[in-house]
């Protein structure tokens, strides 16, 4: 520093010589210059609680899956898990809803389906078309359906075939109708082995003419599994036609009830699926190493009363080894719960009400507490399934994961061998903390100087006189019980000047001349007390911005007293 001084009293001299002023004897510099830093907010100008507390930040958290998943704001005062009741009344909590499956199992519009491609062609007029069989395959439903309760209908008819015109082959049907008749032996359309004509009649959809065969015989029961007698449609004509062109034919099988596997079939019965990029460890390394207390999951399963059906879902945790968890083991599922969450504002998504009974639940501390990705992965698998035909609507196979996630949290302790203990500030009796390591703060063991000194170095500041760290704008409406603690590189962490942080404080920590020493850089811990380890975001309105930030600011003096005889 002197060597610049020095410049400055030789420039001095030179003015004084170029002016013709009479050159000074000796120049005395004397003052307290000083300087102020606003060192401004540890976590930058962004709200970093609502980029990750809010529901959007819950959700960008959920990786890939979170644009599949409905967040909810929960503000119910309590809930249960395993029996027991948990209390949420004053900490923000989420519900997650993820919809794992959503699948219509509709045996009826499965039969109405078996007409695909099963037409008849007249190639040519004036001649009588030779006798044929037409296998009906049922999308090969012998593989899969165990048997079809087909109704007892008074009069016999309990099934019926019918033809019908295709497009651009106007009257064709009406003009075989003493022409063709049609024999289904298992299905009760004379079994007796005579072939029978059908009966005219009108499309109760579009008017048009049709030709019903009906069946004579009461058949209660067919089994597509008895692959010996398959569903034949055998036809024979005992005249020409008339006219050329094609004509569909129609089964409408009058069922009441079947039986089916289709877990028999490949994954037919099978459904597989994951969420990927599931990464919460943003959000607890953001606090600090905090971890989750209690993170309830609940499977809900419904549509598949009649069912048997099994489960299972785990969950592959990626970090520095790869560790899967199974959350439900392999089980068979023997209720059916409807999940039904109705917010109580859509447009928000608030929900209040409880979270329904559930025959699968389990905790999830450890996937949501994971320093790496977790992927969840589910496998349902429907061995058998009983579906009636008795006119009311049918409930589509639904599952859904629910997460209940308060952000409610413990904070381990330090490191052993690491004692937190600073004096009370009103007591001055030593209370023990544990540390957030928050690492938005400045780094307590950098050697870097705040002020930008080296040793060995001019600077107008290397013999500091005083310096100020202040503390203010503190904006906290989130988080009770922290400790913001500043102290000096005291290796045993037994001084320090301890600040709550409460909204709206402010706090000026004075420094000695005794601990400017190069390099300053005053430690910076958040804690809180090891007698209460815990931290816990409390709730806020839906129309909140929760706010968590506070301000740093640096003041330095130094003492300046030099004079030079010339």
């Amino acid at each position: 520093m002197r060597n610049k001084l020095y410049i400055i009293l030789i420039g001095i001299l030179c003015f004084g010589v170029m002016t013709n002023c009479e050159i000074p004897e000796s120049v005395d510099i004397k003052g307290q210059p000083g300087l102020y830093i606003n060192l401004g907010s540890p976590f930058g100008s962004d709200n970093l609680v609502k980029e990750y507390l809010s529901p959007e930040g819950i959700a960008e958290q959920m990786g890939n899956s979170g644009s599949d998943s409905d967040i909810y704001q929960y503000t119910a005062s309590d809930f249960l898990f395993n029996g027991a009741t948990i209390d949420i009344n004053n900490t923000q909590t989420y519900l997650i809803q993820f919809p794992i499956a959503n699948q219509d199992l509709d045996f009826s519009e499965y039969l109405k389906e078996l007409n695909t491609d099963l037409d008849f062609t007249v190639y040519q007029a004036g001649i009588v078309p030779e006798p044929v069989s037409i296998p009906l395959e049922m999308k090969d439903m012998a593989s899969w359906v165990e048997t079809i309760d087909i109704n007892d209908i008074p009069g016999g008819k309990i099934s019926k075939i019918i033809l019908k015109d295709k497009d651009g082959a106007p009257d064709l049907v009406k003009s075989l109708e003493k022409t063709i008749k049609l024999r289904v032996k298992n299905l009760g359309i004379s079994t007796a082995g005579d072939y029978k004509f059908g009966r005219p009649d009108k499309d109760p959809v579009d008017g048009k003419y049709i030709l019903v065969f009906d069946a004579e015989v009461p058949v209660t029961e067919y089994s597509p599994k008895d692959k010996t007698d398959p569903i034949k449609i055998d036809t024979q004509f005992v005249g020409a036609s008339t006219k050329t062109g094609t004509f569909s034919i129609d089964v409408d099988l009058q069922w009441k009830r079947a039986v089916v596997n289709p877990g028999e079939v490949g994954d037919e019965g099978t459904q597989k699926g994951e969420f990927t990029g599931l990464k919460f460890s943003d959000l607890t390394e953001f606090l600090g190493g905090v971890e989750f207390k209690n993170v309830p999951g609940y499977l809900y399963v419904s549509g598949l009363d009649n069912a048997n059906a099994t489960i299972e879902l785990k969950a592959e945790i990626l970090g520095t080894s790869k560790k899967t968890e199974t959350l439900i083991p392999l089980k068979e599922i023997k209720q059916s719960h409807k999940l039904e969450l109705n917010s109580d504002v859509p447009e928000k998504k608030i929900y209040s009400g409880a979270i329904p009974p559930v025959e699968f639940s389990f905790p999830l501390e450890d996937v949501f507490n994971a320093k790496g990705d977790v992927t969840l992965k589910y496998e349902i698998k429907i061995v058998q399934m009983t579906m009636d035909n008795d006119g009311t609507p049918k409930d589509p196979i639904k599952i859904d994961l629910v997460i209940v996630l308060p952000l409610d949290f413990t904070v381990p302790p330090a490191p052993a061998g690491v004692n937190y203990n600073f004096p009370d500030p009103k007591t001055e009796n030593l209370i023990s903390y544990y540390p957030l390591n928050l690492s938005a703060l400045p780094d307590p063991d950098s050697n870097d100087d705040m002020l930008n000194r080296e040793e060995g170095e001019d600077n107008l500041f290397e013999s500091l006189k005083e310096a100020k760290i202040i503390i203010n704008q503190v904006q906290n409406d989130v988080i009770d019980g922290l400790i913001l603690a500043v102290k000096t590189k005291d290796p045993d962490h037994k001084k320090a000047e301890v600040i709550p942080l409460n909204d709206g404080n402010f706090q000026i920590i004075t420094f000695t001349p005794s601990d400017l020493a190069i390099p300053f850089n005053p430690g910076f811990l958040l804690l809180v007390k090891s007698s209460d380890p815990n931290l816990t975001v409390k709730r806020v309105a839906s129309d909140a911005d929760p706010k968590f930030d506070f301000n740093l600011a640096l003041q330095a003096r130094t003492d300046l007293n030099i004079s030079q005889k010339f």
